[in-house]
């Protein structure tokens, strides 16, 4: 089966794809992909950048600085539903082996919260970005987000997020444990 919204592969019985987080319906999902890859924003993605480049000097604004407005921005213009805004972003990786190894300078690997749910991407930098099978975004919808376990964490990224989404754990290193709780603070307040 596949996302009616963004044309992703879904696996029987999710309630919302992984990639946009769209609610599905079983009567809506078609058989065959038949959109195209990508989400109309509202927003230009000059438009995306210039709000990017703003919020580079916030106290949240480290992501972008470190990344650059233009790399997130082309990110970003894949996944953000119309009208949706960013609200905060994170330093995280998958607390995995694979996910230990994208740590490294050659990948982006950060957390987006916007108004609507939380969005995990990571995708190659430079010649990496060109290799589609390194690119994972996982989208969740707020009220889909349970079992939310800040933690401490040894190593670089010294603090950890444990939650779950339709069932799938996942485990994410953070930056320091203060972002991971300020995470899960944030997390059970969309929630409401």
């Amino acid at each position: 089966m596949f996302c009616r919204n963004c044309g992703e592969q879904l696996e029987e019985g999710w309630r919302s794809c992984p990639k946009c987080g769209i609610m599905l319906a079983e009567e809506e999902m078609p058989e065959a992909p038949n959109v195209e890859k990508g989400i109309t924003m509202t927003k230009s993605r000059k438009e995306l950048k210039e709000e990017l480049i703003k919020s580079a000097f916030t106290s949240k604004g480290s992501v972008v600085l470190l990344y650059g407005a233009s790399g997130i921005s082309k990110d970003l213009e894949k996944v953000l539903l119309a009208g949706e805004e960013i609200v905060r972003f994170y330093h995280a990786y998958r607390n995995s082996v694979i996910g230990h190894l994208k740590e490294s300078k050659m990948f982006r690997n950060y957390m987006v919260c916007t108004d609507r749910r939380l969005i995990y991407i990571e995708t190659g930098r430079m010649a990496f970005s060109l290799l589609a099978f390194l690119r994972k975004v996982v989208a969740c919808p707020y009220h889909e987000i349970s079992n939310v376990q800040p933690g401490k964490r040894v190593g670089i990224y010294s603090g950890k997020v444990l939650m779950e989404c339709n069932g799938r754990k996942m485990n994410y290193a953070m930056m320091d444990s203060k972002d991971a709780e300020e995470l899960a603070d944030f997390l059970a307040e969309m929630k409401r």
